[in-house]
């Protein structure tokens, strides 16, 4: 059995002011949204319950829309897209849903009524995947038409192969590792004592993470043969996702999140306390810039820019309350937004499209008296006309800007 090789190091927690996440409109009302993927920065689908909702959107989440679910009763815990066509989703009661259309119909393929829940779903192709429940891993090598159990001594949380045959699953204070497509699991290289593992993120054929209930974070260089602890943040956060060896981003409880860019020496805090996140459920990452989370009571959440802080606080006094025209004006993808606030008080900066429909909260929190600039960033939008529109105190103006791409 090779052990843990064990990091230790000093790191600081920086705190970022400001962090530049937008709500999106997901229309699934007090739904908790329990998973979220994407197969490019347009085309992605989200899970949760509250009845088990499914979202879809192929504009980056500007629009998320409802697709009927057979089973709207079950709690949806996760969601798989293969493609643009073939998705398949899991949850409580060994719910399995598998559409082949992008989810314009969506298909039974196992229910059940057992206390068995379904935590992790990974396909290779339309037909080869695998399922993490709380008391067995499950193997369908034909699209779902029938299911292999591969082990019932021990559950799993999460799971991920990197082909057909060599895979990962997280369960308990062990990490399985197979070599044969799950036939036999073998935990001796990665047995340990500690915090239970949770999610795996893996940016390639060889490098990946895993959290845990605790907040600790390992890294694998090996594909699982060794896993090593690297510095986390001061909270205990499960949801974890990383886009390289560099830049990740752990999330949870009460809404915290933090984002490294230097492989978790340093970990910065993001405030997205004006959104009133119970908590974050999952990070999905299409690059080091463009994000998706989703989280409790029907909220999804965006950034164009790895959650930078889009304000900037100018250092001058306002002499009155003011919002300026954006510049530049017509912009791609980016364009600043000024504005003057004459007294401190709560401030609300949205955006909305041509029709009126609210599309982004850049800005909700009580901020101080002075002149600040935000930049937004509408590479996640079509080209259009669109609305910012400010209100604090007794202040209200909105002014009109145009994306051209």
């Amino acid at each position: 059995m090779k052990n843990f090789l064990l990091i230790i190091s000093f790191f600081l927690v920086l705190q970022n002011g400001h962090s530049q996440w937008i709500q999106q409109q997901s229309n699934a009302g007090s739904s908790l949204l329990n998973d979220i993927r994407f197969i490019n920065k347009k085309t992605g689908w989200c899970v949760g319950d509250s009845p088990g909702v499914i979202l879809k959107t192929t504009d980056g989440g500007a629009n998320w829309i409802q697709q009927s679910n057979p089973l709207p009763d079950r709690t949806l815990t996760c969601v798989f897209p293969v493609d643009s066509e073939y998705v398949y989703a899991a949850g409580y009661g060994q719910t399995v849903l598998k559409t082949t259309n992008g989810g314009t119909n969506w298909l039974v393929i196992q229910s059940g009524t057992a206390i068995s829940y379904y935590t992790g779903l990974f396909f290779a192709n339309r037909d080869r995947g695998w399922i993490a429940a709380n008391d067995r891993i499950l193997l369908t090598a034909n699209g779902g038409f029938s299911f292999d159990t591969l082990r019932t001594t021990y559950g799993a949380w999460d799971i991920y192969f990197r082909n057909e045959f060599e895979g990962v699953a997280s369960a308990g204070l062990k990490i399985y590792y197979t070599s044969n497509a799950g036939v036999f699991w073998d935990t001796s290289v990665t047995q340990r004592f500690g915090p239970n593992f949770k999610y795996f993120s893996f940016i390639n054929q060889d490098t990946g993470f895993v959290s845990t209930y605790s907040g600790d974070i390992f890294r694998t260089t090996n594909f699982g043969l060794t896993w090593d602890s690297i510095p986390k943040p001061p909270e205990s956060l499960s949801t974890i996702r990383f886009i390289n060896n560099k830049t990740g981003w752990t999330g949870g409880e009460f809404g915290h999140l933090y984002k490294t860019t230097n492989g978790g020496i340093n970990w910065v805090f993001q405030n997205l306390s004006q959104f009133n996140l119970f908590r974050i459920n999952h990070i999905h990452a299409y690059n080091d810039s463009l994000l998706w989370m989703s989280c409790n009571i029907g909220k999804i959440l965006n950034t164009t820019n790895g959650g930078t802080s889009g304000i900037m606080n100018l250092g001058t006094v306002a002499k009155s309350f003011s919002l300026y025209q954006n510049f530049p004006n017509p912009f791609n993808p980016v364009t600043e937004i000024r504005f003057d606030l004459q007294k401190t008080g709560f401030v609300f900066l949205k955006v909305f499209d041509i029709l009126g429909k609210e599309i982004g909260v850049l800005i909700n929190e009580k901020m101080i008296a002075g002149s600040y600039s935000y930049k937004f960033n509408g590479s996640n939008l079509s080209s259009g006309t669109y609305f910012y529109r400010i209100e604090s105190n007794e202040f209200r103006e909105t002014k009109k800007m145009t994306l051209i791409k």
